[in-house]
C-alpha cells in the first residue's frame, strides 16, 4: 500500500520529540504494511537572520530528510504568527499543493492521504485531497478537538474536514464521541488509542515491586494546558506530610520562569527539578527511576506519556482529562483527581503515596495496547478505504 502521510507534527532535525506518537505509529504501520510511505510535514517559512528568535528553528529545518529509512519532506508555507489561525489551513494547502503534485507524478499514486490533526493540518490535506481525487483518513488527537473546535472562526473548517474525510481516527472515545457531536458521520468514526514499546518501557533491575514512590515524575511541554502550575500546588500541599516528595518536570516551553517562581513562591524550591529536554529514545531511564507519574493536564487526548508510565510498572495520579479515564482503573493501576484544583490533585498523588502497588499488575493493565496492535488496527481502516477508491 502507497501512503502519503500529512501532518506539521512529525519529528525533524531541530524538534527530534515532534509528534513522536505519529511518528511511532505510522512507522510501525509502514514497516509492516507499506509498499511506500512518504511525509509531508510542512514548516512554516521563516527567513534566515543572523540573530536568534523564537522562529529560527524553522528557517533550520532541512527541506528533506529520512525518519529511520522514510522520506520526509519539509515543504514551507507561510504563517502569520499568533493572527493568522485562521487562514492557517488553507495556507497549508496552497503552499504545499504543486510540490505534493510533483511528488505524485514521481511517487505516486498514493492510495489514500493519511492527515493528522483535524485543523489545520487536515483540513490542508482535505483541499489536496479534493484536488488530486486521493481517499483522505484523518486522526484527531486532543487540541484539534478540544480546544480549537470551540473557536468560531474554526470550529466550520473542523466540520467541513470531518463531514469530507472518508474515514476518521479518534485515539479516545472520548474525542471520537465528540466529533460525533460536531457532525461526523457515525460509520466513518474509529476508535484507535496510541501503543506503547513494552520492552523499552519496562521496570528494571530488583526494583520491580518496590518503587520509591516519592520520587514524582510529570513529562511535557512547559505550556499552560498542561497544568504544571496545579501540580506544583499541589505538591506544596503535600510537602507538609512529606518533606522528603521530589518532583522532576522533564520539558521545555515558555511557562519555565513563571513555574520556576512558582517553586520559589511554594517554598518547594529544594523540591522541584526541571531536568530540560530528553530525546524520547532515553526517556525511559527517568520513567524507571520513578515512583509515580503525574498528569496535570487541562486538555489531552490519549497521552502518550500515560501508557509509558504504566508499561514501566509506575502507579498514576492524573486530572480526569481527556482520554485519561479510559486508562486509569481505580486501585488497579493509579487515582484520578475528582476535578482540576490542586487539593483535588494532591488528594490524588497522596492516595497513591498511601499504598502498595504491584509493577507487574500495573503493566499487565496495558500490555494489549502495542504499536503492532494499532497499526493492525489501522490497516483495516487504510484497505476498507483504498477498496471504496477502486470500487
Amino acid at each position: 500500500m502507497k501512503v502519503l502521510t500529512f501532518t506539521s507534527l512529525f519529528p525533524n532535525r531541530m524538534q527530534r520529540n515532534l509528534g513522536g506518537f505519529i511518528a511511532r505509529r505510522m512507522s510501525f504501520w509502514a514497516s509492516i504494511y507499506a509498499s511506500q510511505w512518504i511525509t509531508v510535514a510542512p514548516v512554516p517559512y521563516f527567513p534566515k537572520l543572523p540573530f536568534g528568535s523564537p522562529w529560527k528553528a524553522y528557517s533550520d529545518v532541512d527541506p528533506f530528510e529520512l525518519f529511520k529509512k522514510w522520506q520526509v519532506y519539509h515543504f514551507r508555507y507561510l504563517m502569520l504568527p499568533k493572527i493568522g489561525l485562521p487562514i492557517q489551513g488553507q495556507s497549508m494547502a496552497v503552499c504545499t499543493a504543486q510540490k505534493i503534485r510533483r511528488l505524485i507524478l514521481q511517487k505516486g499514486p498514493f492510495d489514500l492521504i493519511d492527515a493528522h490533526f483535524i485543523y489545520p493540518d487536515a483540513f490542508a490535506a482535505m483541499q489536496i485531497s479534493r484536488k488530486f481525487g486521493i481517499p483522505l483518513v484523518v486522526s484527531a488527537r486532543g487540541s484539534d478537538i478540544n480546544y480549537y473546535s470551540q473557536i468560531d472562526a474554526i470550529r466550520p473548517r473542523i466540520k467541513a474536514v470531518l463531514k469530507y474525510a472518508d474515514a476518521i481516527i479518534g485515539v479516545s472515545k472520548n474525542l471520537v464521541e465528540k466529533m460525533v457531536s460536531l457532525g461526523a458521520p457515525e460509520n466513518r468514526c474509529h476508535h484507535i488509542p496510541n501503543g506503547v514499546d513494552s520492552r523499552q518501557f519496562c521496570p528494571v533491575g530488583n526494583n520491580k515491586e518496590e518503587k520509591p514512590l516519592r520520587n514524582l515524575l510529570a513529562v511535557g511541554n512547559l505550556v499552560p494546558e498542561k497544568g504544571f502550575d496545579l501540580l506544583l500546588k499541589a505538591v506544596s500541599l503535600l510537602k507538609p506530610a512529606y518533606p522528603d516528595i521530589q518532583l522532576k518536570i522533564i520539558g521545555v516551553g515558555p511557562e519555565f520562569s513563571r513555574l520556576s517562581s512558582l517553586c520559589e513562591a511554594y517554598q518547594i524550591k529544594e523540591n522541584v527539578r526541571f531536568p530540560g529536554q530528553v530525546d524520547h529514545r532515553e526517556i525511559h531511564p527517568w520513567f524507571q527511576g520513578a515512583g509515580i507519574f503525574c498528569l496535570s493536564s487541562l486538555r489531552e487526548g490519549n497521552p502518550n506519556v500515560i501508557l509509558e508510565a504504566l508499561a514501566t510498572g509506575i502507579p498514576v495520579a492524573a486530572t480526569p482529562v481527556g482520554g485519561v479515564p479510559e486508562l486509569i482503573h481505580e486501585n488497579r493501576n493509579g487515582v484520578l483527581s475528582h476535578d482540576f484544583s490542586p487539593e483535588s490533585l494532591a488528594q490524588a498523588i497522596g492516595s497513591v503515596l498511601e499504598r502498595n502497588w504491584s509493577a507487574k499488575e500495573i503493566r499487565k493493565t496495558v500490555l494489549d495496547k502495542t504499536w503492532e496492535s494499532v497499526a493492525r488496527d489501522l490497516q483495516t481502516i487504510f484497505k476498507k478505504v483504498s477498496h471504496k477508491k477502486l470500487n
